[in-house]
């Protein structure tokens, strides 16, 4: 039995050493192998798909929903299919799609581009689809968004041996995905195809490197799991991370084609974030195992789905293991692990009654939750101080390092400066330990019942603290060894989670990180602390030396590089005043607090008080050469009563609004000759992309019409821009989503 009064130092450093490191290269094992040298016969291509895409791309220009330049990209894209031996296809439809609950309502012309392969005579009915977009936003020539995508499903389609197809395939690449899923929601309304198609991989990218994860699936989800799992061999997925997908905000084209009943696969790419959406996304930043990888798995999930089985629908449970294996279980068996988990921890704390005190057992008791919450918390504190200190919305977007070891040590320190404090003896420190695993099981089991598939990455770590319970009861003596190979178990499976949820929401939020970072250590330490002893005060004091300097290091570290560039674009912002005389500026736009001090101290520049830009720097500017795009609103009184007619004249602008401040009584909008209806508790903004927006007829029904509106048009590109002004972004900042350009706004009275 320890000692409550023997303390150790050495140990618990080199374990909260040892953890930390682990912390920080725990996505090490789940990178995508190198690229292969020789492709077998029917393997993926990596290198061939890079060519045909290479060949698509031209001269890498941005090319946006209805550009010229997406026109270019089309043909190249036509050509290739067509030398394939495929027909091609494109529909050519005008689409609008309601997002942010009806507040906004996204149109645009698209030109779908679709194939079929399927033997001769074979009905073209049950068919797996394969989807990519091939439009990009107007500041990223888009070779990883979405042209890995493109170039995926073209060496599949070179892959297929059509005669042996049990099943038909659609190879659909969509316009418009960018400004609103446009060409995704034309499909499946209007599309003749629609009705054919029962099973959906879409291919996505958020990133330039990494594995490709498949983070999303249709609900019930078995058809999908199953398929994935056949074949992949390097599988990354988790019906966790497909649950709380479901629950966000964010969309791709399956969401579009998983509202139409589909059943459906999601694959990204979605490290390097800092390439998403810039003028760096293009061929030289494809990292080729990467899309080696995400090929490799898409074609393995194309070859279940054709040789899968009819199956019986049902919510799977489903999570990898350091990429090596799938563990897939239905959703009862999960219930069943976690309640068996939960009495095997509520036994092991009976068996300690009889060892310690009442109060040394409340301490046992309280002591996960509260750890868990210190973590988190002190996280949370830690970061809103390095916000006051940081002028940078993204401070540690070039060196994330020091902030991940703040989290991670925010999740250590709690821990060993309550374990330095208490004077317990082995049978206190097991008793927090069993309880660490009730409070996790008491977790998976409220996660389970919020969110379908939470409960998946609680249920093989308690299955294995199950086992390690029977075991040590069993032989006595293997008792701490199965605690700290239960631990090493559930660390795994956290490890990975903390992976993904930092590659998805990079540090924005470092005390969910802390957080899950202790839910995965805790364990391990206080099975370590029944063979150690408690950490010496020592041993608490370096561990907080090392978090402050981690947080000075994130404090004065470089926000950006070279490497990975900030955002900065450059506006030329034309607004008519209430007189009519037209007021034009230069904007420079970060997503900062401050622009950097090149900026600020710039002579000629000062904060400009433009609507929207406040808080921006800029200088005045003559007005650009280009047409004056105007908005002509009117009724007609042999229409609908209440309607409001717009039409746009904005020829060179690539994207228009108009926005109605208070428009309650807004019933539908009639685009194009379609209706689409409308519900928005005030505000309701409708934006229209692309060439064919000027002249297109549009229609707004009120109940009653609104006494104001507002007008904006944008057009991408700064052929114009000063010199100066355009080499203050330096080398570490880039233009992203529709970057440099010029906006032109007015006021407008329907």
């Amino acid at each position: 039995m320890l000692d409550g009064d023997k303390s150790a130092t050495w140990p618990w450093l080199l374990l909260a050493t040892a953890i930390v490191i682990a912390a920080l290269f725990k996505g090490y094992p789940l990178q995508p192998p190198a690229l292969r040298a020789d492709d077998p016969a029917a393997a993926f291509d990596a290198q061939r798909a890079f060519d045909r895409l290479a060949d698509i791309l031209g001269d890498e220009a941005p090319h946006p929903i209805d550009s010229p330049a997406n026109d270019l990209v089309r043909e190249r894209l036509l050509a290739q299919i067509d030398s394939l031996g495929f027909e091609a296809e494109v529909r050519d439809d005008t689409s609008c799609l309601s997002l942010n609950r009806d507040a906004h309502l996204a149109c645009g012309r698209v030109r779908n581009v679709l194939f079929v392969a399927a033997p001769d005579g074979m009905p073209i009915d049950n068919a797996v689809m394969l989807a990519a977009h091939y439009d990009s936003v107007p500041a990223a020539a888009g070779a990883n968004d979405d042209g890995v995508g493109v170039a995926v499903l073209l060496e599949i389609a070179a892959l297929v041996d059509v005669e042996q197809l049990t099943r038909p395939l659609v190879f659909l690449f969509t316009d418009g995905e960018e400004v609103g899923l446009l060409g995704a929601a034309s499909f499946v309304r209007r599309d003749p195809l629609a009705d054919a198609i029962s099973d959906v991989l879409n291919v996505e990218a958020r990133g330039a490197r990494g594995p490709a994860v498949m983070f999303e699936t249709a609900s019930p989800n078995a058809h999908d799991v199953q398929a994935y799992a056949a074949y992949t061999t390097r599988p990354l997925a988790s019906s966790m991370m497909t649950s709380v997908y479901r629950t966000l905000p964010n969309d791709t084209d399956l969401s579009e084609f998983l509202r139409r009943g589909y059943n459906g696969l999601n694959f990204a790419i979605a490290d390097r974030i800092d390439v998403y959406h810039s003028k760096r996304d293009d061929l030289a930043s494809i990292h080729m195992p990467s899309l080696q990888d995400i090929g490799d798995k898409v074609w393995a999930s194309l070859r279940g789905k054709l040789a899968l089985e009819q199956v019986a629908q049902e919510n799977l449970l489903f999570n990898d293991i350091l990429g090596l294996t799938l563990v897939v279980f239905p959703a009862w068996l999960g219930w069943l692990g976690l309640g068996l988990g939960i009495i095997a921890a509520l036994w092991q704390l009976s068996r300690t009654r009889i060892e310690i005190s009442g109060p040394a057992l409340g301490v046992a008791l309280i002591a996960p939750p509260v750890l868990l919450v210190a973590a988190g918390g002190l996280a949370f504190c830690l970061q809103a101080l390095l916000g006051l200190l940081r002028d940078e919305a993204f401070y540690w977007f070039a060196h994330p390092a020091p902030l991940q070891v703040v989290a991670y040590l925010c999740a250590l320190l709690p821990m060993l400066a309550l374990l330095s404090f208490w004077r317990s003896d082995e049978a206190s420190y097991r008793a927090a330990y069993h309880s660490s695993w009730l409070w996790f099981g008491v977790s998976g089991l409220v996660a389970g019942l919020m969110i379908d598939g939470m409960a998946v990455v609680f249920v093989l770590p308690l299955a294995a603290y199950l086992l390690a319970a029977i075991a040590a009861q069993l032989v006595s003596r293997i008792a701490v060894m199965g605690h700290l190979l239960a631990s090493l178990l559930l660390a795994v499976f956290f490890l990975e989670l903390l992976f993904l949820v930092e590659l998805m929401l990079t540090l924005q939020m470092i005390a969910l990180v802390s957080f899950l970072a202790a839910v995965a250590f805790l364990p391990a330490v206080l099975a370590c602390a029944q063979m150690f002893g408690r950490p010496s005060g020592l041993g608490a004091c370096v561990l907080g030396l090392a978090l402050l300097a981690a947080f000075v290091g994130s404090a004065f570290v470089p926000a950006y590089s070279e490497e990975r560039p900030g955002l900065m674009s450059f506006r030329h912002v034309a607004e008519v005043r209430e007189d009519g005389e037209i007021q034009s500026y230069w904007a420079v736009l970060t997503r900062d607090r401050e622009p950097p001090a090149r900026v600020r101290q710039a002579t000629d520049l000062d904060r400009v008080p433009l609507r929207q830009y406040e808080s921006e720097y800029g200088l005045p500017a003559p007005m650009l050469s280009y047409q004056e795009p105007t908005v002509e609103l009117g009724s007609d009184a042999g229409n609908v009563e209440g309607s409001l007619h717009a039409r746009f004249d904005a020829p060179g602008f690539q994207s228009l609004r108009l926005e109605f401040p208070q428009a309650q009584d807004l019933e539908s909008v009639v685009v194009a000759g379609v209706a689409y209806p409308v519900q928005t508790e005030k505000a309701f903004t409708l934006a229209c992309h692309g060439r064919a927006c000027s002249g297109m007829p549009i229609e707004f029904r009120f109940a009653q019409p609104p006494k104001e509106c507002r007008f904006e048009a944008f057009r991408p590109g700064l052929p114009e821009a000063p010199k100066s002004l355009i080499a203050l972004k330096g080398k570490d900042y880039d233009p992203v989503q529709r970057g440099d350009g010029a906006v032109f706004r007015r006021d407008c009275t329907p």
